[in-house]
């Protein structure tokens, strides 16, 4: 029972090990796109209403 319990609570720190630096890299990876598209949709209307 205990031997099952310390398996699983290992299991859950190595998904925990793993997923943390993963969902960090996607941000980062996601900021730069985030950053170009902004400028893009703000400077559309004033170039329509010109």
């Amino acid at each position: 029972m205990l031997a099952a319990h310390r398996k699983a609570h290992r299991t859950i720190w190595r998904a925990l090990a793993l997923l943390i630096p993963l969902v960090l890299l996607a941000g980062w990876f996601a900021r730069p796109h985030a950053r170009v598209d902004l400028p893009e949709r703000l400077s559309a209307p004033r170039e329509a209403a010109q």
